[in-house]
C-alpha cells in the first residue's frame, strides 16, 4: 500500500501556516539562544545583536558606524557585544591584547569582514588580509622596501611634481577668488601621487571617477556583506558561500578594477621599472622570499595597497584641512608656521616640513578624532582568551574601537574637540599633561599597523604645507557641512564635501 503524506491532504493556506509556524519557531529558537544560551549572552549590547546581524547592518546602512557604536560604548561600557558572535572594546588595555599579539598567530583574519569583502572582490588574498602569519611576514618584509626612509626620500620628487601640477589647475580660480571643493581637490591631486608611487608610471592618471563610482557601488553593499558574513557562521551555510560570491561579483566590482589598471599592463609595467622603489616593484621581489605570487595574487596586492593607501590617505586630508579651516585660530596660526618658515616654495622640503610642531599637532589631532583604520577594518578571529578581564570564547570576531578610545575621557582632556596644542611640549602645563599619548595609535600597532603609514604622513604634510604657503582658504558656511553630522562612516568615510573660497596668499605671486 503506497504511503501517502497527511500533508497531501492539507490545503494551500494550512501548508503555508504550518510553514510559518515552523519558521517562528526556528526565530524563536534562535533568540532564545543568542540571549540565554550563547557563550557571549554575559556581555551587554542592543537586543537585535544578540541574535542577529541587523545592528550592524543598520548602521553601516545608515552610514553611522562610527559615532553609533560609540554611542553603544557610552551606554554598555567599554565591551558591548554587537553582533551575535562579535564583541567591540574601548580599552588600551583590549586594543594592546588583540593587535600587539598577531606575531604568534594568536588573532587573526580568518573569518573577518575585511578580509570575506576582499574574497568577494579580489581573486586573492593580499596584505592587508591575509590569515597566515608566515606568508604575511614575508610578504610584508618584501613590500617595506617601498616605505623605507631612503624609499621616501626618493619618492618626495614625484610627489611635489604632482603637487605643483595641482596647483596650476588652483592658480586661475585664486586670482578670481573663487569657490571649490577643497575634500574633492586634495583627492585628486593624491589619486596622481599615489598611482605613480605604486605603478611607477601614471597608469592611473584621470581614473579617480571610475574608482569613486566603484566606492558608492561598494558601500551599497557592505549591509550584505554583513548578512552574509553572519550567514557563514550557521552550521551547513558555508556552502552557500560560492553561490553568494558568484553573485557579489556579478556586481561590476572585478571589471571596473581592471578598468582602472588592466592587470595585463601590471607586468610590463613593473619591468619597465629603472631602480623605482614603487609598491609594484617591491612586490616583484617576493620570489627573494621564497614567495611566489601567481598573476591574481600580484594584481590583488598591487590594487589592495593603492586603494586602501589612497582612500585613508585622501579621507585624513580632507579632513585635517576641514579641522584647520572651520578653527579660525588654528588655521592662523598653522599658515604663520608655514609662511615664517620658507622664503620660497622650493624650500618647502618633508623633512622640513615635520619638523613644524604645529602643523604636525594639526595632522596629530585629525588622526586622533577620525582613525582611518577603525571598525570593520581592524576585527580579528580570537582564540579562547582572557581580554579586558572578559573571558572570549575561540572564534568571536574582536575589535577596538579606535574612534571611541581616541575620544575617551580617560585618555585626553576634551576628547571629543579639535585641540591641537595638546601635541606641544607646553601641552605638559597645560589641561592636557594628562592625556595618555599611548591611546594615539591611528595606525593601529603590531606586526598589521598600516605599511604605509609614514609615506601617507609625508604626502599629508607636503600638500597642507604646499598649499597653505601659497593660497589663503576660507571655509564657507560653516553650518552647510558638519563632518559628524554629515560625513559617512561604514568601512570608510564618504559624502563629504569641504567647500571653500580660494585666493592667493599676500605676496604670493
Amino acid at each position: 500500500m503506497a504511503f501517502t503524506s497527511p500533508l497531501s491532504t492539507w490545503s494551500l493556506g494550512q501548508q503555508w501556516g504550518l510553514a510559518l509556524v515552523i519558521l517562528a519557531l526556528a526565530l524563536v529558537s534562535v533568540i532564545i539562544y543568542g540571549c540565554f544560551l550563547h557563550p557571549l549572552r554575559h556581555i551587554p549590547g542592543p537586543f537585535l545583536a544578540k541574535f542577529s546581524p541587523l545592528w550592524i547592518m543598520r548602521a553601516l546602512h545608515r552610514m553611522r558606524f562610527n559615532s553609533e557604536l560609540r554611542a553603544l560604548h557610552q551606554q554598555y561600557g567599554n565591551v558591548v557585544r554587537i553582533g551575535p558572535n562579535e564583541v567591540s572594546f574601548a580599552s588600551l588595555e583590549a586594543e594592546t591584547a588583540i593587535y600587539a599579539k598577531q606575531e604568534d598567530g594568536r588573532f587573526s583574519k580568518n573569518g573577518t569582514f575585511l578580509t570575506l569583502f576582499s574574497d568577494l572582490v579580489l581573486n586573492a588574498p593580499t596584505l592587508i588580509t591575509i590569515p597566515d602569519p608566515v606568508l604575511h611576514r614575508k610578504l610584508h618584509k618584501v613590500i617595506q622596501q617601498a616605505f623605507t626612509p631612503q624609499a621616501l626620500a626618493r619618492q618626495e620628487p614625484i610627489q611635489k611634481l604632482h603637487i605643483d601640477m595641482a596647483m596650476s589647475e588652483l592658480e586661475e580660480l585664486a586670482k578670481n577668488g573663487g569657490t571649490v571643493d577643497i575634500a574633492d581637490t586634495l583627492e585628486t591631486m593624491f589619486w596622481e601621487i599615489i598611482g605613480d608611487l605604486a605603478f611607477g608610471e601614471p597608469l592611473m592618471s584621470g581614473k579617480r571617477p571610475t574608482y569613486e563610482s566603484l566606492k558608492q557601488l561598494g558601500k551599497s553593499t557592505m549591509p550584505m556583506v554583513e548578512a552574509l558574513s553572519f550567514f557563514l557562521t550557521l552550521p551547513g551555510i558555508a556552502s552557500v558561500f560560492g553561490i553568494a560570491r558568484s553573485l557579489i561579483t556579478a556586481l561590476p566590482f572585478p571589471s571596473q578594477l581592471s578598468k582602472l589598471v588592466p592587470s595585463s599592463k601590471l607586468r610590463d609595467c613593473a619591468e619597465r621599472q629603472d631602480g623605482r622603489e614603487d609598491f609594484l616593484t617591491a612586490i616583484m621581489g617576493s620570489e627573494k622570499q621564497d614567495l611566489t605570487l601567481d598573476a591574481d595574487a600580484f594584481f590583488s596586492n598591487a590594487m589592495g595597497l593603492t586603494l586602501a593607501g589612497y582612500q585613508t590617505t585622501a579621507t585624513t586630508l580632507a579632513a585635517t584641512f576641514y579641522h584647520i579651516l572651520r578653527y579660525p585660530e588654528a588655521y592662523n596660526r598653522v599658515c604663520f608656521e608655514i609662511r615664517s618658515t620658507f622664503v620660497s616654495d622650493e624650500e618647502i622640503t618633508g623633512a622640513r616640513l615635520a619638523r613644524l610642531p604645529f602643523l604636525n599637532a594639526c595632522i596629530r589631532e585629525t588622526l586622533r578624532l577620525l582613525p582611518p583604520a577603525n571598525g570593520k577594518t581592524a576585527q580579528r578571529t580570537a582564540p579562547s582568551c582572557t581580554i579586558d578581564g572578559v573571558h572570549i570564547p575561540a572564534g568571536t570576531t574582536v575589535s577596538a574601537d579606535l574612534y571611541t578610545i581616541q575620544r575617551s575621557p580617560e585618555y585626553f582632556a576634551d576628547p571629543s574637540a579639535f585641540r591641537p596644542e595638546r601635541w606641544l611640549d607646553a601641552a605638559e602645563d597645560s589641561e592636557f599633561k594628562r592625556d595618555n599619548r599611548t591611546a594615539y595609535r591611528p595606525f593601529l600597532i603590531g606586526s598589521r599597523a598600516c605599511i604605509g603609514r609614514e609615506m601617507a604622513q609625508q604626502s599629508i604634510r607636503l600638500i597642507v604645507g604646499n598649499l597653505l604657503w601659497k593660497y589663503d582658504f576660507q571655509l564657507l558656511d560653516q553650518d552647510r557641512f558638519v563632518w559628524e553630522r554629515d560625513a559617512g562612516s561604514s568601512l570608510i568615510y564618504t559624502d563629504y564635501k569641504v567647500m571653500v573660497h580660494v585666493m592667493k596668499a599676500s605676496g604670493r605671486s
